[in-house]
Order: C-alpha cells, then structure tokens, then sequence
C-alpha cells in the first residue's frame, strides 16, 4: 500500500443538513406560491374535470350540446374563471395557512385542505347566485387544491 499524500480516504456520506430557515420566511413563501399556485392548480382540476366529463356525456347541457372544439372551449374559459374567482380564497387561505407556519413551521395536510374548503364555500356561500348552489364541489376542489399546495411546499422544502 502506497502512502499518497494528497488523496482523501474515503468518507460515507453524510446527509446534509439544509441551514435554517425561519419561520417568518417559510410563512412568506407559503403566502406566495399559495397564491400564486393555487388558482392555477384550481384552474387545471376544472380544465381536466370539465374536459372528462364532457367526454363521457356528463355535465351541464350547455356543455353537452357541443361538438368536441365547442367543449374545449367551454372548459378553457371555465377553466379562467376558476383561476380568476379563486384568486380571492387562495389569497385568504394563503394567509391563513401563513399563520400557521409563522407558528408552527409546518402546516399538516388536514389543516391545508379545511382552511382551503371553508374559506372557499363561505365566500361562495357569501357570492351568492350559481355559486351558492355550488358550495359542495368547490369545498371539494379547494380542499385537493389546498392538499396539493401543502404537498408543493413540503416538496420544495419550505415547510418541514
């Protein structure tokens, strides 16, 4: 065995530990991409929702009624106003769940999705019209939009 001198023996790897991160920036960046994130998340369940059930002949009958370009389009445009509308609730659970982490450094995925369904079925309740009709589903689909965000911010290591 040669003795080299400028050869390291070799180490196993050791994880390494990301720095600290404090909670008021953790809470900075959940605000952010949750409401930036979120309507679009929002915006692509209904796209791929509306699109399959246009498919399968389920849905409204305006829908329905359309050919296949004619169904594309309806889903892009409910798609944009879903991005538009949910803009509001994604702003109010972004902060909520800011909040949270501000405490706590970490928001659980039962947290993410009842603050996401109660704000947005109250403030579709509020909306009143078509919306209120509604609040069921849109509980629901803020409820996976809110899951799916905590899973984006976990993924990217924002909260821990």
């Amino acid at each position: 065995m040669t003795n080299r001198p400028n050869v390291t023996p070799l180490r196993p790897r050791v994880a390494e530990q990301a720095p600290a991160v404090p909670n008021g920036q953790r809470a900075l960046w959940t605000f952010l991409i949750s409401t930036l994130a979120a309507p679009f998340l929002a915006a692509v369940i209904i796209l791929l929702a509306s699109i399959i059930s246009g498919r399968l002949g389920r849905g409204p009958a305006s829908l329905l009624a359309l050919d296949f370009a004619g169904q594309m389009a309806w889903s892009a445009q409910k798609a944009v106003e879903t991005y538009v509308w949910s803009a509001l609730p994604a702003g109010i659970a972004g902060a909520g769940a800011a909040g949270i982490v501000y405490a706590r450094g970490t928001v659980s995925w039962l947290w993410a999705a009842s603050l996401a369904a109660v704000v947005a079925s109250v403030l579709a309740f509020l909306a009143g019209g078509m919306f209120a009709q509604h609040v069921t589903p849109i509980a629901f689909i803020a409820a996976i939009t809110g899951i799916a965000m905590r899973f984006v911010l976990k993924r990217g290591r924002i909260i821990t």
